[in-house]
This record gives structure tokens, sequence and C-alpha cells, in this order.
């Protein structure tokens, strides 16, 4: 088996051994279910599985090894769920992760080793969170990453800007661009601004 859908399912909770004889599975949707909590062996058979997908679920909690043994895992959707904090451990063991999406949740901050081991991440998406600071170091070394999405949350401000690869993102521009962005309101608490590493800008 390639992939398994069970999505729309209605599932309160997973256990291990509901994918125990999944052993070669690549992809498995959970979305649109009623999922509270991940625990800690939930994942640990399907060690070659690419593509996770956990949107809309009602997630508030992830153990710290949730996903310790998804050393192959490509692309994590977590969007639309409840966390409001995450183990600065818990994406250790995605190695290979290159596409993590966690719109619309309540997390508020951070840890500066969140992404410290996904050294192949591409693409991080943070929409409408309630994120309210970030350390400038926390995206140092993802020197893959292309794309870092945080339109509507608290720490998209005209003062500060974002963080990417140890850099405010404002300070690649020159002055006139800088106090040009600022002018037309591509950085504010309801638009964000959606910054491309290789410095190409698109206001949303």
């Amino acid at each position: 088996m390639i992939a398994y859908n069970a999505f729309d399912c209605s599932l309160k909770s997973i256990q291990r051994e509901n994918f125990s004889s999944m052993k070669n599975l690549k992809i498995l949707r959970l979305n649109n279910n009623k999922i509270e909590t991940i625990s800690v062996e939930v994942f640990d058979d399907l060690k070659s599985l690419e593509m996770l997908n956990l949107d809309d679920n009602k997630i508030r909690w992830m153990h710290e090894n949730s996903f310790r043994n998804l050393g192959k895992l490509e692309w994590l959707w977590l969007e639309g769920n409840q966390l409001t904090s995450l183990y600065p451990e818990v994406f250790e063991g995605l190695k290979n992760l290159r596409i993590l999406l966690m719109n619309r949740n309540l997390l508020k901050s951070l840890d500066i080793h969140q992404f410290s081991k996904n050294l192949k991440l591409e693409k991080i998406q943070l929409q409408k969170n309630k994120i309210e600071s970030l350390s400038e170091k926390i995206f140092d070394n993802l020197n893959e990453l292309k794309e870092v999405d945080l339109r509507g949350n608290q720490c998209i401000d005209q003062q500060y800007g974002f963080w990417l690869g140890g850099k405010l993102f404002l300070d690649v521009f020159d002055e006139d661009f800088k106090e040009d962005v600022i002018a037309n309101c591509t950085i504010n608490e309801k638009w964000g601004l959606l910054y491309d590493v290789t410095k190409n800008m698109t206001t949303v």
C-alpha cells in the first residue's frame, strides 16, 4: 500500500496499531477529523512515509518524539488545529522535511532551535497564528529556505518586520525600497508579507 486515506472520518484518536501493518506507506491523509493529541509511538512504524496530512483536526498537543522515526518525510500539514506551543525537539527526526504548513493554529512563540535539525526546509507557513516575536537566529543554517509566510501574526509590523536567515528582511533592500514597502502597507498584521529569499517580493 502506497497511500492511505482516512480523512473526514470523525476520528478522535489514532494509535500505533492502526498503522503497524503499513510499513511501506508513503502518503497518509488524516485531515478533517477530530484528533486531539499525537502520542509518542503513533507513527513509529511508518519509516517510509513521505507525506503526512493532519490538517483541520483539533490537535492541541504533540509529544516531543511524535515524528522521531519519520526520517523520509518531506511534507507535513498541520494547518487548522489548536496548537498553542511546540516542543523544541518535535521536528528533530524530520531530516528530509521540505514543506511545513502550520497556518491557522494558536502558536504564540517558536523556540530558537525549532528548525535547527531541518536543514532541507524550503517552505514554512505560519499564517494566522498568534506569534508575537521570533528570535533573529531561528532560521539560521536553513540554506534551502525559499519562503516564510507569517501573515496575520503580531510579529509582523512596521517596526520589526520579521527575521530570515539571521537577518531582518528589510535590511536586504536599499533605503528607498524599505520606505516604499512600509508606505504601501505590505507589512502589517492584516496582510503581512510573503518573502522569498531569492529576493522576489510578493505582497498579498
